[in-house]
């Protein structure tokens, strides 16, 4: 580790966890096992790499103006926190080089798997289930109420003591050669904290042929895909376009997974996206552009088929509705007459 206290102070100025990982896989990774795993890691202030043209956050101002306004601000936000972490690393002499310092925030923001560490809870039921069974024994041979309680209930408190507060906990980490597998929104990601040993185990969430590649779903839509990935994936599952009005439009045509939206709102976002990119996005960030709005257009096209689905089912009902009408018109007329 870093000296402590320069450490630690970084930290506590810093409450989000992906800089603080940062941070932390900065000061390990000369002098710990972490430091084979951070040499593996792209640069991202390269001007001259890929990656520094796919990642919206390290695009100038004008290159992002082209992005949807929620994109413009993530991104904005993004690169406005990472400059002022880097300039706090730099300070507190954190890193060699800002090559390093952005390296590390960019694995930092790509890397990591955020997973619910149910080690605690299981671990207090289990021991209630253990002291369950210790009162019941002590009961039945015969020791005295009072004696039984006191036992469970300082068993108890014991293990509070030393366990600390049984809670859910989000556990955000990095996951070495697991974080290299590359993204299919198809395929469900299996990683679980194996209570027994403690131990992080990840298995396949799918059936794989010998020779095939392995992948797991990121489970995030194109936007966070882009954001922090470089890339953006063909027919995802999980992509959402986010509307005028700030209500997310899924897959399929359904608006935030309830309504179907209303034909002026989706107009209203192709008018959005219609606006071709400018001259100063080029090469690899116009590729990911031009690919992002294809998928936003698959939305919003989706959309448009659900809402003439709909139009012509009602029209159809309107149809019928109107024959049954001039039917029982022609019933009533016949057996006037017949009278």
């Amino acid at each position: 580790r870093h000296p402590s206290s320069t450490l630690d102070s970084l930290l506590n100025a810093w409450p989000q966890q992906e800089i603080q990982l940062a941070m932390i896989l900065l000061a390990q990774k000369s002098d710990s096992t972490w430091a084979p795993y951070f040499a593996t890691l792209p640069c991202a202030s390269d001007v001259s790499s890929e990656l520094h043209h796919t990642l919206p956050y390290l695009w100038s101002k004008e290159e992002r103006s082209n992005l949807s306004p929620e994109l413009q601000h993530a991104s904005g936000e993004l690169a406005h926190k990472c400059k002022a972490a880097v300039a706090d690393m730099k300070l507190a002499a954190l890193g060699s080089s800002d090559e390093e310092r952005w390296t590390a925030l960019n694995a930092a923001y790509s890397r990591p798997f955020e997973k619910t560490d149910f080690g605690d809870v299981l671990g207090a039921f289990l021991f209630l289930c253990f002291v369950f069974v210790l009162y019941n024994v002590a009961f039945f041979a015969g020791l005295p109420p009072r004696f039984t309680i006191a036992f469970s209930l300082t068993s108890l408190l014991v293990y509070i003591c030393v366990r600390g507060e049984a809670t859910l906990k989000t556990v955000s980490a990095f996951f070495p050669v697991v974080d290299i597998i590359n993204h299919a929104s198809a395929v469900p990601l299996r990683l679980e904290r194996n209570f027994w040993t403690g131990s992080w185990q990840y298995r396949a969430g799918s059936n794989f042929e010998k020779g095939e590649e392995i992948v797991h779903s990121y489970k995030k839509d194109n936007d966070d895909l882009m954001l922090r990935f470089g890339f953006v994936e063909e027919d995802n599952a999980d992509d959402v376009l986010v509307l005028p009005d700030a209500r997310r439009l899924l897959r399929g045509g359904s608006l935030d997974g309830a309504v179907e939206a209303p034909p002026g709102l989706i107009e209203a976002a192709r008018q959005q996206l219609c606006k071709p990119p400018s001259d100063a996005v080029k090469g690899p960030a116009r590729s990911l552009l031009i690919a992002w709005r294809r998928e936003k257009f698959r939305i919003l096209d989706e959309a448009r088929a659900c809402v003439n689905r709909r139009e012509k089912k009602t029209t159809s009902v309107v149809h019928e509705q109107r024959q049954l009408q001039l039917s029982l018109q022609f019933y009533i007329k016949v057996m006037l007459k017949a009278q």
